[in-house]
């Protein structure tokens, strides 16, 4: 657990008091400290990260009171901070013969067995701690479970602060990190249930609000986070984070006009930002303005000559326009800046296609499939080529290696079908085509697209009916 220190202010003569600790240590003069004085020199220092000289305090502390069981725990706090773990639980060890009843020695145990990695032993100092808290258990819960978060053991840090809850139900805190650990899992509903409990007791917490709207947003529930982020906005008018996540709400659900708003505001509160710029671009790009989205994606590198989705954009705006040599010179720009993007590279495969660079294109191809393998459209469009070109076993291979990674996609299963069908198949093109009814019988319409229309393929019509009958 991290400790809380003490804010050091002239109001509590603390500039004094660590003036007069180090005149101490130039002249080598004695001067008396107390127990607390002494306590607070050496938060100053580890507050400062100094842990050496948090631990000459201690040394000087144990000299003028060596019987201070407060001196001896905080010694054995430092001992810990310092990464001198065996020794801190040594001296801890050594204290519970004195002080058993003593809960923070307990707690700073549980976190040496938490930093050593031993998490059982952790779990049972922890308990003992809270046993031997008679008050504010629900603070010791929080406490711990922080402590575990700190960890990343985040399963044990729920178990005490659900703990933690049964000691206090309106504990705000203790919701407030349920709903960060369940958004960082993944469990999103469960995150925004524990978001709204917590804006019931602190409505005005525009960074919950602001977490409740990407919770939403990542269930794709835009409406929901724009109400969220709005709010959020009204606590405070110049959250940049919520401002840029309103906008892309806004521009999820292709309210284009309201989503410039949104960045107009961003650049008032914030500058000129390429991320803004960029986004701006793209909405009067879906404005189909050209001439205006192609101003703010070169405002964007004015600004930051090495934001690759501003050479990204000026790419498909060239693209959109059959410019592609234009096209094809922004995107390269972009793919020289991020290499690991699998949009840019398909793009690229995409122009080169165009421009009849069939061996670029299948590189490309490659590239994005090898940096993304679950982007499905990617690898039917790679496919597509390939069979215009002839080339019907490189297809099916491209198709077979597609499905390792895909196997639910169902326009992939009808589309191996109907190759297979071509090649003469016929079994495999059966198995493929109960494959895709399985993921999804209302597109097998996409496997009578793609046979060859020449070929007679009445045989699958009682495979197909046969699927049929079995939903009945």
């Amino acid at each position: 657990m991290e400790e809380k220190f003490e804010q050091f202010d002239l109001e509590n003569n603390s500039d004094e008091m660590i003036s007069r600790y180090e005149l101490m240590l130039r002249t080598n003069r004695h001067s008396f400290f107390d127990v607390h004085e002494f306590e607070s020199i050496i938060d100053y220092y580890l507050f400062r990260n100094q842990p050496a000289k948090a631990l000459k305090v201690s040394d000087l502390s144990l000299d003028q009171h060596p019987n201070s069981i407060e001196l001896q725990l905080k010694r054995a706090s430092v001992l810990y901070d310092s990464g001198k773990y065996i020794d801190a639980l040594r001296l801890i060890t050594g204290l519970q013969k004195i002080e058993s009843s003593n809960s923070d020695l307990f707690i700073l145990k549980g976190n040496i067995y938490l930093t050593l990695d031993q998490p059982d032993q952790a779990v049972k100092t922890f308990n003992i701690a809270l046993s031997l808290d008679s008050e504010d258990k629900d603070e010791t819960c929080y406490a711990i479970a922080l402590s575990f978060v700190q960890a990343r053991k985040y399963n044990l840090s729920m178990d005490f602060l659900y703990l933690g809850l049964e000691y206090n139900p309106d504990h705000a805190e203790i919701m407030y990190e349920l709903a960060f650990l369940y958004e960082k899992e993944g469990k999103m509903e469960k995150s925004i249930e524990y978001y709204k409990k917590y804006l019931e007791i602190n409505p005005f917490a525009e960074d919950a609000w602001y977490n409740l709207g990407v919770a939403y947003d990542k269930l794709d529930m835009s409406e929901e986070a724009i109400d969220a982020f709005e709010y959020a906005l009204a606590v405070d008018p110049e959250f940049y984070s919520a401002h840029y996540n309103l906008a892309n709400c806004h521009m999820d659900l292709e309210r284009f006009d309201k989503a410039l708003d949104c960045f107009f505001q961003i650049l008032e509160v914030d500058g000129q930002a390429p991320e803004v710029l960029t986004c701006m671009g793209e909405c009067y790009e879906k404005l189909n303005d050209t001439e205006t989205a192609e101003k703010y994606y070169r405002l964007a590198l004015d600004t930051d000559c090495q934001y690759p989705d501003a050479w990204y954009g000026l790419s498909v705006l060239a693209y959109n326009c059959s410019n592609w040599a234009d096209s094809l010179k922004f995107i390269r720009k972009a793919i020289k800046i991020d290499k690991e993007n699998t949009e840019y590279w398909f793009t690229l495969a995409r122009i080169s296609k165009k421009l009849d660079m069939i061996t670029d294109a299948e590189s490309s191809y490659i590239q994005a499939v090898q940096i993304d393998p679950y982007d499905d459209e990617i690898w039917l469009d790679y496919a597509t080529m390939m069979y215009e070109q002839g080339k019907l076993n490189e297809t099916e291979k491209i198709l077979v290696d597609a499905l390792s990674c895909n196997q639910k996609i169902a326009e992939l299963n009808y589309r191996l079908a109907a190759l297979y069908v071509e090649l003469d198949c016929n079994d495999r093109a059966i198995d493929f085509v109960k494959k895709g009814m399985e993921c999804d019988k209302t597109k097998l319409h996409y496997f009578y697209e793609y046979y060859p229309p020449q070929i007679d393929i009445t045989i699958f019509d009682d495979v197909i009916n046969e699927f049929y009958e079995k939903l009945k």
